[in-house]
């Protein structure tokens, strides 16, 4: 487990990943990513908190609205198909796959505060352009803990 933890350390500081705590409790991150693209960065987000096992859309989290409706800034919709399906986002690293990166759309949400909109529009118009269905349910053990999500910057 300590080797494991030394490669993530390893891998996070190469391409400068955000640690995010999925609970909600912690808005460093947040404010991390929000002057990461305020000052001409990007970020990626896996906005459901980690890699979906199946070909579905599950239910985004309100910091991916938060910080679009914080920082003002427009959105790359991509959907990513064809990558490693594990528990793990790290073992995803692991395995030799032919993944595809799709860009959807660029969204400006422009003077939009509400994070629960931008969101709701983020995760429906993913939906539709993957045409995959819509899974009410949170991946599991993904609502309310304490494990990391990634951002990365």
């Amino acid at each position: 487990d300590s080797i494991r933890r030394q490669r993530q350390m390893c891998i996070r500081d190469s391409v400068r990943i955000i640690p995010v705590a999925r609970n909600g409790k912690d808005l460093a991150p947040v404010r991390e990513a929000i002057r990461e693209v305020r000052g001409g960065g990007v970020i990626g987000i896996f906005p459901e908190g980690g890699i979906v096992p199946t070909e579905e859309i599950r239910p985004f989290y309100e910091g991916v609205g938060l910080i679009i409706a914080r920082a003002k800034v427009p959105v790359l919709l991509a959907l990513i198909e064809g990558a490693p399906r594990t528990e793990d986002s790290w073992d995803a690293l692991k395995q030799p796959s032919r993944s595809r990166l799709t860009f959807i759309d660029r969204i400006d949400f422009g003077d939009e505060k509400d994070p629960r909109v931008i969101t709701d529009t983020l995760q429906q118009r993913l939906s539709e352009a993957a045409d995959w269905p819509f899974n009410p349910d949170p991946l599991p053990g993904r609502r309310g803990d304490d494990g990391d999500s990634t951002m990365a910057a």
